[in-house]
């Protein structure tokens, strides 16, 4: 259980919860049977708003039962959901720890990191759902390619370059899967939208780990922001803060033009509540409390 795009229980519906419980059970139940039990633990909390607008995308959907085997004494439970998008966003779930292990190996040489990649690389059945997204997979590890190649090369100002990549690599995995669904007339949103929750993963990411990043020699992109003089940690945080308030209005913006439906409500969610939570919540824990107000207030979504 990771990631950082959560709702935010206090403003949501209770049905809608419900639903986004569902959805999180339902992918952690699809992990195991593409890959096995044990990776259920690389669930996703990111990767489960990605499935909301997946499921969003199908109008046709299934009806089936799950029993999670860390809660025996709990009843089945009964989802609706388009199995094409729940294996969709299992397969991209998984591409993500088997790069994140790659990218271990390549930057520190961990002993985790590569226990991670050869179990993956030995497993006939993730070689079988490779198998089966190869046209994505074609498409979209130039993209990541390109990433390490600019980060590589990374220098003063490429923060923005770094970040678009990111977003532009989610985009892509989003803009594909919307090509085969209901609502052509959204894809270019799609995309956005994509893009939008890359790159803001990649910004919070970096905000999160930098203290120890900078201790352990890591590379982050904030150093390609104002260095690595912590006593520039108040600039970033502006900057990023301003950052975040122009992505999750956009991001806003686009969603409230979508059909009503219980997808849309978990994003605009998120978009509105879920996304300022975690950065404050990061600010406040990691940083200090000053730079709370610099992110949006609940009265300035009304």
């Amino acid at each position: 259980m990771f990631g950082y795009l959560k709702p935010y229980k206090p403003e949501l519906k209770f049905k809608y919860y419900e639903y986004h419980k569902k959805l999180y059970c339902s992918l952690c139940s699809q992990i195991g049977r593409d890959f096995g039990c044990f990776y259920r633990i690389f669930d996703s909390f990111d990767i489960t708003v990605f499935l909301y607008l997946f499921d969003f995308l199908k109008k046709d959907k299934n009806e089936f039962y799950i029993k999670c085997p860390f809660h025996l004494l709990k009843n089945k439970k009964k989802n609706i959901i388009s199995c094409e998008a729940l294996e969709y966003a299992s397969f991209i779930n998984m591409f993500w720890v088997f790069t994140k292990c790659k990218d271990d190996i390549k930057d520190e040489k961990k002993l985790l990191g590569r226990i991670g990649y050869n179990l993956i690389l030995l497993s006939r059945k993730f070689k079988k759902v490779f198998y089966k997204y190869n046209d994505i997979i074609s498409k979209i590890t130039p993209i990541i390619e390109e990433y390490y190649e600019f980060e590589k090369n990374a220098s003063e100002g490429d923060f923005d370059k770094l970040s678009n990549q990111m977003g532009h690599l989610y985009g892509v995995v989003c803009y594909e899967y919307a090509l085969n669904g209901d609502y052509p007339e959204l894809l270019d949103d799609i995309y956005e939208i994509g893009f939008i929750f890359g790159k803001w993963i990649y910004i919070i990411d970096a905000l999160d780990d930098y203290s120890d990043d900078i201790v352990k020699h890591r590379f982050n992109p904030i150093f390609y922001l104002y260095g690595y003089d912590s006593k520039n940690k108040e600039h970033f945080i502006d900057k990023i803060s301003i950052m975040h308030m122009y992505m999750t209005m956009r991001l806003s913006n686009i969603i409230v033009s979508f059909p009503e439906c219980y997808q849309k409500n978990l994003l605009v969610n998120i978009a509105e509540y879920g996304m300022n939570n975690t950065i404050r919540r990061i600010i406040k824990q990691k940083y200090f409390d000053d730079h709370i107000n610099n992110t949006k207030t609940k009265e300035e979504y009304v």
